[in-house]
């Protein structure tokens, strides 16, 4: 159905289907997608645990019933078993061959320097003092953790070496080291750790390779699906919204289409949180499709599309909300129920079909004109602009889904006739707002006097002659320079305080692993090595949530060493020696620690340590009373996991979660404000802006999170996180309207050059800057409270007065003298000139015209709610950091008088 089709739809307006007759179906089909979800996550974790027992399983088997030429160098497969486990954990063929090769890495930083070490220990007898044996393991490890090249699986494959071949060396009663033993041993620590590699890439290829490559269509197709019902409830709401306004006679049936559009609003988030999370798997088996070599296109191809559809699905769900919000009034959008409902079809058939891009020509034939409705351009009511957004976001993903991307400039001025050639923004926005993110959030306040004067620069330079435009291109070449040279000076900054931040990483990595070493000798010479095997197989770069993270760890270790014991003693009691029914009872605790690693309670931590515990127990070889072993090793884990909590505190007293997430509010803010400033519609600096302010977000959720999990100390007051809950939706809600808003001016942009509707930049520029002068002022008052609470307001630097000759016409408001509805009003009242504006009297131009009016209404009106609502949640966003401030000084006070 081509969109030329749809007048006759739109002619003749469809009744919505009675709320009562359709419930139950559509219940039953997103019931439907949400148990296929559940099931999916059900198969992979089951497919995942199923793998890693089969690879603990080969090293067991090798390790206990290979030849003697080769099991006389498999001196420590507990090593193998953390190998294996390192890499197979949740991995595909991509994962397991990036692991082999950091595994290779990791030996050529471990096992390789160690023989210079062990010679030298050798000839000055240092081997047997555990205070040497501590420093040497502390040095080796600060120079493993200080490259920051190297990835974390070979630091940690490095640091494990470096702990079985400095620490866990078995002699037998009165033997001295020979020195072939020097090489010797550092070999069998490298075939060990070969062992567990090559167990890891058997576990992925058999009995058929689990590829990156599938599971990202499969994740793909799954995503689609979710989309196609997402797109459904949507239309489905906004066909009930419609009707709202139509039948208020019956209270009965009005009361009951609000119920349903609450049901329809429910599923959409729902749905919406499924796709969350497909998405976040996708993007992390992104890099293991590089090592795929033949999906690296289609990797690509699909991220941009998913995220374009994302963020139209993402603006139809504000639109309904706001409409959800409103009494009434939505009458009109009955005549767009057809429009609705024939393009909800069309994108539903694009997603669901195979082989999109074939058959898109088939299926979707899109126009590009919009049929005309019976709107009343002087009557641009305010409850009608929800309406607007939510069609113009439908149009975008009707596109979207039919072409490959949204209709932006760069796409609608080859595909539309008679596109006019847009210039080109500055080449220096993209360069300067991203400088401004590079900035401490203090110094990211707005800055309306710099404005200021840029545009006194610029009505001087058109006012005056040549003299003046020399003298301007002076001071402009001057400003280059010192902006150049402030960009070199702060570059050189970061460099420095990223080097000093890999210094403070390593020394601390240094220090709780020699700490942990020492103290495992003192408490046991046999078993001091899991000590340190623990702080070394877990360690990271830069600190997580300390407290979270050491209490999953005891927990998984807890559990499967109960788990280990009681199979060992079950089997003992029956006499059932045989390893093989030992790795048979592997197969359901791993299945499970699989489920743990996924689960929020424990996560990676201790899904990793509960799979450790159970193999390294059940698969040992040696003589020793399992209960004794297990005793011993979990006191030499408590040992290290206090080793690592430790030098958390001393090293880095500052990078609590809850001082990093206070800081990253800080930031997000700071890159809201640069987005909201940037007045030029640029499409490279909005993409770029936005592409930061989403990675900030995601920092931010991740730094409250952990800080929610961490514990309240008495001397400390405990972590706000309902304050920083209800201000990180208010964040990302202001991040989706401004990703809307600068879509929505970038098709206005190429709409008007099509229509050849004269539009005075002047104006339409002095609007948006007030739009942005008000933003920015809104959130630069967020940020310097703040600060402010911080103590940071003796170190701001005083700026410099600006003298402004009122006279000359020069002078630029303060945002703070906007009000909201003046800036709107102005910017509808501009709009609605625009678009009145026609003095075309044939009628198939004109009909194409109002065919394009009609679109324009609804970009203009989707830029309209954007802005509306972009400043009603900065004027909740000032409230919710009082609120945040207020809340930590009660609880400051509370905290000094206990």
């Amino acid at each position: 159905m081509t969109m030329k089709q749809l007048v006759q739809l739109v002619a003749k307006p469809l009744t919505p289907p009675p709320p009562c007759c359709s419930s139950s179906s559509q219940d039953d089909e997103d019931d439907d997608v949400v148990r296929q979800l559940v099931m999916g996550r059900w198969r992979s974790s089951l497919s995942s645990g199923l793998r890693a027992a089969l690879a603990c399983t080969i090293v067991g088997l090798v390790s206990l019933y290979a030849p003697d030429a080769l099991r006389r160098h498999i001196t420590f497969p507990a090593f193998s078993y953390v190998v294996t486990v390192i890499l197979v954990t949740d991995a595909t063929l991509g994962t397991a061959l990036r692991g082999a090769v950091s595994a290779l890495h990791g030996t050529l930083m471990g096992a390789a320097p160690s023989v210079v070490a062990l010679w030298l220990a050798h000839r000055t007898g240092a081997a047997e003092s555990a205070v040497a044996t501590s420093a040497v393991v502390a040095l080796t490890a600060f120079a493993v953790a200080l490259p920051e090249s190297v990835g974390p699986v070979a630091k940690r494959i490095a640091l494990g070496q470096a702990i079985i071949i400095y620490v866990a060396r078995r002699f037998q009663p009165g033997e001295r080291p020979s020195r072939g033993w020097v090489l010797l041993h550092p070999a069998n620590v490298v075939a060990c750790t070969a062992l567990g590699v090559a167990a890891a890439l058997l576990a992925v290829l058999l009995p058929w390779p689990r590829l990156a490559t599938r599971e990202a269509k499969d994740k793909s197709r799954t995503y689609k699906v979710v989309a196609s019902e997402r797109v459904r409830v949507l239309a489905d709401a906004f066909v009930v919204a419609a009707a709202v306004g139509v039948e208020e006679a019956d209270e009965g049936c009005s009361r009951q289409r609000r119920w349903q559009i609450a049901a329809c609003m429910s599923e959409a988030k729902r749905l919406a949180s499924a796709s969350t999370t497909l998405l976040s798997r996708m993007n992390a088996i992104k890099e293991d499709l590089q090592w795929e070599q033949r999906a690296v296109a289609v990797a690509v191809e699909e991220k941009d599309n998913k995220g374009s559809i994302e963020m139209l699905l993402a603006g139809m769900q504000i639109a309904l909300a706001t409409m959800q919000q409103a009494d009434g009034g939505h009458g009109r959008n009955i005549n767009m129920v057809g429009l609705v409902m024939a393009m909800r079809d069309q994108i539903r058939l694009a997603l669901l079909t195979p082989n999109n891009k074939q058959q898109s020509r088939s299926t979707c034939t899109p126009s590009y004109q919009l049929p005309a409705t019976s709107f009343d351009y002087r009557n641009h009511e305010q409850h009608q602009r929800a309406s607007f957004l939510f069609i113009f976001s439908l149009y975008q993903l009707h596109h979207c889904c039919c072409d490959g991307g949204p209709k932006t400039p760069s796409t609608a001025a080859t595909m539309l006739p008679n596109a006019k050639q847009v210039a080109p923004a500055a080449t220096t926005t993209t360069r300067q707002k991203l400088l401004l993110l590079e900035q401490p959030a203090a110094d990211l306040l707005p800055d309306d006097e710099q404005e200021e004067e840029e545009e006194a620069g610029q009505h001087v330079e058109q006012d005056d002659g040549p003299s003046s435009q020399a003298g301007a291109a002076t001071a402009g070449e001057e400003k280059a320079t010192a902006t150049a040279a402030a960009a070199a000076t702060k570059d050189k900054h970061s460099r420095q305080t990223r080097s000093c931040r890999r210094l403070v990483a390593a020394a601390k990595c240094g220090f709780s692993l020699g700490l942990a070493v020492l103290l495992g000798l003192l408490f046991s010479n046999d078993h001091g090595f899991w000590s340190g095997l623990i702080v070394a197989t877990t360690m990271t770069a830069g600190r997580e949530s300390t407290w979270a993270v050491a209490v999953a760890r005891a927990h998984g270790t807890a559990l499967g060493s109960i788990y280990g014991v009681l199979g060992c003693l079950l089997m003992s009691q029956q006499q059932l020696v045989a390893m093989d029914l030992r790795f048979v009872a592997l197969l359901p605790w791993m299945v499970l620690a699989t489920f743990l690693k996924r689960s929020r309670a424990y996560g990676p931590a201790g899904g990793v340590a509960a799979a450790l515990s159970v193999v390294i127990i059940m698969g040992r070889r040696y003589d020793e009373p399992p209960m004794a072993f297990t005793i011993a090793r979990l006191v030499e884990t408590f040992i290290g996991i206090s080793c690592v909590v430790l030098a958390d505190l001393v090293f880095q007293p500052g990078a609590r979660p809850s001082v990093q997430a206070r800081e990253q509010l800080a930031r997000c803010i700071a890159a809201l404000a640069a987005c909201s400033r940037l007045v030029v519609a640029d499409p490279a600096a909005s993409s770029e802006l936005l592409k930061r302010v989403q990675q900030e977000l995601a920092l931010l959720r991740k730094h409250a999170a952990e800080a929610g999990s961490e514990p309240t100390y008495l001397w400390l007051p405990p972590f706000p996180a309902a304050c920083y809950e209800t201000i990180q939706g208010s964040l990302g809600r202001m991040a989706q309207l401004l990703q809307l808003y600068h879509q929505a001016r970038r098709y206005m942009s190429v709409s008007l050059s099509q229509q050849q509707v004269d539009v005075d930049d002047d104006i339409n520029t002095i609007q948006h800057r007030r739009f942005s002068n008000l933003a920015s002022t809104s959130l630069g008052h967020c940020l310097h409270m703040l600060t402010a609470a911080e103590g940071k307001e003796a170190n701001k630097k005083p700026k410099a007065q600006v003298v402004v000759d009122l006279e000359a016409g020069t002078a630029a408001a303060c945002g703070c003298c906007y009000r909201d509805d003046e800036v709107v009003g102005s910017f509808v009242a501009q709009a609605r000139e625009l678009l009145l504006n026609d003095d075309d009297d044939d009628d198939s131009v004109e009909q194409q015209q109002e065919e394009e009016r009609f679109l324009a209404v609804c970009c203009l009106g989707s830029i309209v709610l954007c802005m509306e609502e972009i400043l009603k949640e900065a004027r909740r966003l000032e409230a919710h950091i009082l609120d945040l401030n207020n809340n930590l000084q009660l609880k400051s006070a509370l905290a000094d008088i206990l």
